[in-house]
């Protein structure tokens, strides 16, 4: 499973921190020393102990399990929207761009072009700072504990209300990260595989990993998750003694059904999408039509709209009424055939990868029947 995946995830980044740092797990003991990992504000990386302590306290894991202790440093993420018609990021209280920095947008492909925006690198500079001081603060508050790992839900953060992050800011963090050496865990369960228009979305922060998770597309419907390594976390495990190998046990690892699944399914991937080069990575492709998403967040029932690949999300204006309820108008799609699922206030579309456009275009024009 993808939550497995996890596990198996922090391992090896935890161990790595131990071999980038010359030191033992022992030394971090004797020196009362508490690995935690830096993640973003209302993530979510599975249901297991350690991919629960990941996160902050939350109805997800504070009440499910005595052992829950959160490990984390989190911090909240700007994000993109369209807002009545314009395109721009939102920024959480605390974290606010000077009025210099870029932040709006002609269209989606300009505010995901990370290339291009890190050419006007204000913003990029204006996050750093931010990500600097606030890991000054929470080490020197908490003079025991040091961050071991930054683990990210790339661009999408799935359970935390389909939250498109701005590219910009998860790329700070993996340059903050990177310049202190620590390593870089990926959560691509839900954004990785052609979710989002391409393989991974290192192609879209134009950044690797040091590891990387990947379940649910991986798939279809049979649950496997694999976890992906650099050679630098793959060396971190060689060793003599038992305790120096990665050692990691689930009753269905590599279980013959799921493999062959996933192997169908990467081959489908292989024939059915037709991406366009662009320099060493690939074009995104994208099922829903750009406007059409634009226009829905004009509608009075709206607060903002995105789509990025094959998701495409509407975050309804938070009111008391129920016309104003994401779960009420799931119920009205649902009657047109439309199996959509409400998340707060926030209905969203996931696509299969090799949706066709056609079929977006008419969930789009449902949609929008049923909010107008």
């Amino acid at each position: 499973s993808t939550g497995a995946a996890m596990e198996v995830a922090l391992k090896m980044g935890l161990r790595l921190y131990v071999k980038r740092n010359d030191t033992t797990l022992d030394d971090l003991e004797n020196e009362d020393i508490y690995l935690d990992c830096l993640t973003q504000s209302d993530s979510y990386h599975g249901d297991s102990l350690g991919a629960m302590n990941l996160c902050e306290p939350s109805v997800q894991n504070e009440a499910q399990h005595p052992w829950y202790e959160p490990r984390s440093f989190s911090l909240p993420s700007p994000t993109l929207g369209y807002r009545r018609g314009q395109l721009s990021i939102s920024f959480p209280e605390g974290l606010e761009a000077t009025e210099k920095a870029i932040t709006s947008f002609d269209s989606i492909a300009d505010a995901m072009d990370i290339n291009a925006r890190l050419l006007s690198p204000r913003l990029l500079s204006e996050y750093r700072e931010i990500i600097e001081m606030q890991w000054l603060v929470y080490e020197h508050k908490e003079v025991n504990r040091k961050i071991g790992c930054l683990v990210l839900e790339p661009i999408l953060q799935a359970s935390g209300g389909m939250k498109f992050v701005d590219p910009v800011w998860q790329r700070a963090l993996i340059d903050v990260a990177k310049k202190r050496n620590i390593p870089v865990i990926f959560d691509e369960a839900t954004s990785g595989l052609h979710r989002l228009g391409v393989a991974s979305c290192r192609e879209l922060l134009q950044s690797d990993p040091d590891v990387a998770c990947y379940g649910k597309s991986l798939t279809g419907l049979s649950p496997l998750g694999v976890t992906l390594a650099s050679k630098e976390v793959f060396d971190a495990f060689s060793g003599d003694n038992p305790s120096d190998a990665l050692l990691h046990r689930d009753n269905y690892m590599a279980y013959p059904m799921g493999c062959v699944a996933a192997l169908h399914v990467l081959e489908s991937y292989d024939r059915g999408l037709q991406t366009i080069p662009k320099g060493n990575f690939h074009e995104p492709r994208m099922l829903f039509d750009e406007e059409q998403v634009r226009s829905l967040s004009m509608l009075p029932l709206v607060e903002q709209s995105f789509s990025y690949g094959s998701v495409m999300t509407v975050t309804l204006v938070d009111d008391v009424e129920d016309t104003h309820d994401a779960s009420a108008l799931v119920r009205q799609l649902r009657d047109r055939g439309i199996h959509a699922r409400p998340m707060g206030n926030v209905i969203y579309l996931m696509m299969s990868p090799m949706a066709k456009q056609e079929d977006c275009d008419r969930l789009l024009a449902l949609i929008r029947a049923v909010l107008t």
